[in-house]
Parts: C-alpha cells; sequence; structure tokens
C-alpha cells in the first residue's frame, strides 16, 4: 500500500469533506505542485483501489492507494484485514 500525505491551505474540499467524491473508476493518482512551481512530482499507474479522507481539523489530505480486496483469497482477504489494509 502507498500512502500519500499531502497539507492542503485555502482549498475547495466540500466533494472530499461529504464523503461525494466516488474513486471506484480511478486508476491514476498524480500529484501536480504548483505552490512551488515543480509540476508533476508523482504518478501512480494501474492503481486499483483509491480511497481520500481528511484528517487533523480537516487540514490534511491522504490519499490511500490499495489492492482490491476482491482479487485476494479469503487468506489473504483475512490477512489484509489483521493489518488494516
Amino acid at each position: 500500500m502507498i500512502i500519500i500525505v499531502i497539507v492542503l491551505k485555502n482549498m475547495d474540499l466540500k466533494n472530499v469533506k461529504k464523503n461525494n467524491m466516488n474513486t471506484e473508476k480511478v486508476t491514476r493518482v498524480e500529484i501536480i505542485n504548483h505552490q512551488d512551481g515543480i509540476g508533476r512530482v508523482f504518478t501512480k499507474y494501474n492503481c486499483q483501489k483509491v480511497e481520500l479522507s481528511l484528517q487533523d481539523d480537516e487540514r490534511t489530505l491522504k490519499i490511500f492507494i490499495s489492492p482490491k480486496e476482491e482479487l485476494f483469497c479469503d487468506k489473504a482477504k483475512s490477512n489484509l484485514k489483521e493489518k488494516n489494509l
């Protein structure tokens, strides 16, 4: 699993906040840094499961990239749950 943590300032996150953002079709995650003028700083292709979570009084957006559970046998699913993945 890859965990990306981004600290945000002055962004409209209504869709994330209300959990309205459907990420079921997402297969690529990109992070673009316009703040420092760098541009694309991260790209992950072939993502199976992408989840967004607002934390720290809505100041941190976490993006979780995980394997889809249905791709695994029951034993593997059990191991994933034990590890909170």
